[in-house]
Order: C-alpha cells, then sequence, then structure tokens
C-alpha cells in the first residue's frame, strides 16, 4: 500500500484493533478523582481567599468565598499540571508515597495560620 504522506510506516493490525475494550463487568471505573497539583492549587487560594477584605464577609459568606477560590484553584493547578507535562512531553506520573500526607499536613498548618492572620487584621476584633 502506497501513502501520499512521508513517516514511518503504519502497522496494519494496530489500525484493526480500534479503541481500547470497556472493563470487565467486575471492574469499576473511576468517574471521581482528584489530582495532586489541583489539590495543592485548590489549597493556595483557599488560603488566600483568607486575606483580608474592605468588605466586612461574614461566615457565610466566607465559606461560599473560600469555595469558589479553591475550585479556581483546583482548575489551575490542574492546567499548570498539564502545560508542565506538555512541555515535559511525558504522560501523568502517580503520586509518590509521601505527597498525600505532606499535602494534609500542609492544608492543616496552612489553613491554621491563614485563618488566624485574617481574623487578626478584622477591625472588630481589635482590642479597643
Amino acid at each position: 500500500m502506497a501513502r501520499d504522506t512521508p513517516g514511518p510506516p503504519v502497522d496494519p493490525s494496530a489500525a484493526a484493533e480500534g479503541p481500547e475494550p470497556p472493563p470487565k463487568p467486575g471492574e469499576r471505573r473511576k468517574l471521581l478523582y482528584v489530582t495532586l497539583p489541583g489539590c495543592w492549587g485548590a489549597l493556595v487560594l483557599a488560603c488566600l481567599s483568607f486575606t483580608p477584605s474592605l468588605l466586612p464577609r461574614g461566615g457565610l459568606l466566607q465559606g461560599l468565598v473560600c469555595g469558589i477560590s479553591a475550585a479556581i484553584g483546583y482548575g489551575l493547578g490542574v492546567l499548570a499540571a498539564c502545560i508542565w507535562r506538555a512541555f515535559a512531553d511525558r504522560e501523568p506520573r502517580p503520586p509518590r508515597h509521601w505527597a498525600w500526607p505532606t499535602l494534609f499536613i500542609s492544608a492543616v498548618v496552612l489553613f491554621s495560620v491563614s485563618f488566624g492572620f485574617g481574623q487578626g487584621s478584622r477591625p472588630h476584633s481589635r482590642a479597643r
């Protein structure tokens, strides 16, 4: 079979295989999962949402702002990881065994510190 385009020869058996077969009936698909870079992005923007604002925010509004910021941060983290992998020309790899515990410990520390700084700078919390 002659080809008009340059490049490596095409293996006809590879084209005959078609798409990947569906998972076995006993196996479950992973529909919802989180990525480590996305979680780091969510953590950073959620902590930044506790920074002081000129408008006072109650608990419900602060929770809403924090959640929206975390969702945007997750998306930015996943996008940054995708761009990084495109430049590195490699597939995503599984995180190391210490990566998730490091994220959880960092989240507790960073949330505590950022919440404390955000609360300490509010005008109504200062003693007069």
